[in-house]
């Protein structure tokens, strides 16, 4: 607040505070629970003024605004604030106290606490009906929702995920809640991250072919952000500032039933939870790889012993893959990645590194690992790996003398899937000039784009704000009749980027609407997206807009305003007339 020299300071002392509200803000791409910034005058306990805000990384700045439109108000700004946040009140200090205003760190803040209940039973302000709570369930205890929160920070922090696929089951003993004799590392694939239970192996089947909750319930611990757990235990968590890994590192152990209703676990059973926490967070890479070990942890009523076995990987385990000796080491290394590919769960990563300590310039091995790893960081070095030994066994003269068809040799398939899922990664992580440099020279290599290398180029290009080499891009001659959906989406993204809501812009969006009018109310959030990605598609089709929307979504959500303009502008752009379509191409997945 630079104008703070000039405003008077008055002897009024405020406590302020950043809260969370009950009702939540429906966005494409997902939801938040806004924020709210509250000035409390100390001495009356009368709440001065409020702002409201989507959730911010950093709080200083609005707080400096909402401060500015407080002293208008008054006249001039309050000579102390206090509040419980100590990072929020560094960065005041930073600012105001040069001008003289006090800032505080209190624990107790009692009349903005009373504000605060207040306002929650004011659905103007507040919104929404309170919902029970961990908290609330007869017999919890602040002591045990502090052990949960702990063991669920240690379970993140290693990131089991990484190690293990969905699929995988382990047996728990000593069992925990009805129906959770098995846990599942959830977090591989990308999107859910926690644990599931099952009741048995039978069941866990019979729910991936039916992808319905078994009798009895689905009891689940998983991980989101502040806003994607029960408000009450949000509440709990910021007041009594438990632990958490991260802002995504939230978690929650409920039972999912087939009514739609959810259920808390009980104290033991919370307590339960925790201690198999604490023991899948101390488990170690070759623990798991022996398929049977043990965890003595200690939780909050007191030590207990684990014992966790994987059924899946002892069965596999037991039978034996025999290479034939007489082979040379790389044709026992493509054999032994043919027996991972043939495999499941944890044994294929086993074998894919008993095929890299025999050929360490195993490709197939290599991407293989990349596909298990589960995590981008550990990933990217995969791939990397993977092209690097691909470019030695092809040699230089291959890049000399095959540039313009080099997709149509089949030797060079490998090293060109392999750069590009290193592409891929790169992009993942926010690379964006790697990846953009990685997907530029496989286009150079094979100019005809077997591989739809483009789609990603140009996503990498937006993202990475090199708008005048994707306006080069998009215009290029070879791709001038590519009439697929995620093409033309980006070209109206572009414009609007570029021009904001001109005719251009519209125009485009119309030629992009034309072809899938499914995409718009997907990307605005009107209508519900697939929770899986298709495995086929038709062009116009509900699955094509599913796929290309993921493709496309971050670019629209990252661009200011292009959401709300879609919303405003798609059911005005004018279509042209039929028999204008040009030829359709199928977007392809990477190879």
């Amino acid at each position: 607040m630079s104008e703070a020299r000039e405003i008077p300071i008055l002897d009024v002392v405020v406590e302020l505070g950043i809260v969370r509200m009950r009702v939540g803000v429906a966005e494409a791409g997902g939801g938040y629970l806004p924020r709210t910034c509250m000035w409390v005058e100390q001495r009356s306990g009368m709440v001065l003024h409020f702002e409201i805000t989507q959730p911010l990384t950093d709080y200083v700045a609005f707080v400096l605004d909402s401060l500015s439109n407080l002293a208008e108000q008054m006249g001039g700004v309050p000579r102390q604030i206090q509040l419980r946040d100590v990072k929020l009140a560094g960065g005041l200090k930073e600012v105001l106290e040069p001008s003289g205003i006090e800032i505080v760190v209190r624990e107790s803040l009692p009349n903005f606490d009373n504000a605060v209940s207040g306002m929650m039973d004011f659905s103007a302000i507040g919104g929404g009906k309170r919902q029970p709570g961990l908290l609330d369930v007869k017999g919890m205890t602040l002591d045990h929702l502090i052990a949960f929160a702990d063991a669920s920070k240690l379970f993140y922090q290693a990131r089991l995920w990484n190690h293990l696929q969905d699929e995988e089951l382990i047996a728990v003993e000593p069992e925990g809640p009805p129906g959770a004799r098995f846990a599942q590392v959830l977090g591989n694939g990308g999107h859910v991250f926690g644990l599931g239970f099952v009741p048995s192996i039978e069941a866990h089947k019979a729910m991936i072919e039916s992808a319905a909750i078994p009798r009895g319930g689905l009891w689940n611990i998983l991980y989101g952000t502040i806003d994607e757990i029960p408000f009450e235990d949000g509440e709990a968590w910021e007041q009594h500032d438990l632990p958490v890994a991260d802002e995504e590192g939230y978690a929650l152990f409920l039972r999912r039933t087939r009514a739609g209703k959810s259920d808390y676990p009980e104290p033991s059973q919370l307590v339960w939870a925790e201690g198999l926490l604490r023991a899948l967070a101390a488990t170690t890479e070759d623990e798991i790889d022996r398929g049977r070990w043990e965890k003595h942890v200690e939780t909050l009523n007191g030590p207990v012993t684990y014992k966790l076995s994987m059924p899946v990987l002892l069965e596999q385990l037991e039978r034996e893959v025999r290479i034939d000796p007489s082979l040379g080491r790389i044709e026992q290394a493509e054999a032994l990645t043919e027996a991972a590919r043939d495999a499941r769960g944890r044994r294929q990563v086993q074998l894919a590194r008993r095929a890299l300590e025999l050929d360490p310039d195993s490709v197939p091995a290599l991407m293989l690992l990349a596909l298990l790893a589960g995590d981008d960081q550990r990933t990217a070095p995969l791939y990397q790996r993977a092209t690097e030994a691909a470019e030695r066994k092809l040699g230089p003269e291959m890049f000399q003398n095959a540039v313009g068809h080099f997709w149509l040799i089949d030797e060079t398939r490998p090293y060109m899937r392999a750069r590009q899922m290193w592409a891929v990664t790169l992009l993942n992580l926010g690379e964006y000039e790697p990846a953009a440099s990685h997907l530029r020279d496989l286009l150079r290599l094979n100019p005809k784009d077997n591989q739809s290398v483009r789609y990603l180029l140009a996503q990498t290009l937006l993202a990475g704000g090199m708008l005048d080499e994707l306006d080069d891009l998009l215009n290029q001659s070879r791709f001038s009749d590519d009439r697929s959906p995620e093409w033309l989406f980006t070209r109206a993204l572009l414009a609007y980027r570029r021009s904001g809501d001109s005719p251009e812009a519209r125009q485009k969006l119309a030629d992009a609407q034309q072809e899938n009018p499914h995409i718009i109310p997907l990307l605005t959030g009107r209508k519900r997206a697939a929770a899986r990605e298709p495995l086929a598609f038709s062009h116009g089709s509900e699955q094509e807009a599913t796929q290309v929307t993921i493709d496309i979504r971050e670019g629209w959500v990252e661009t200011p305003g292009a959401i709300e303009w879609l919303e405003q502008v798609a059911p005005k752009v004018r279509r042209k007339p039929a028999g204008t379509k040009g030829k359709a191409t199928k977007k392809k997945k990477p190879n």
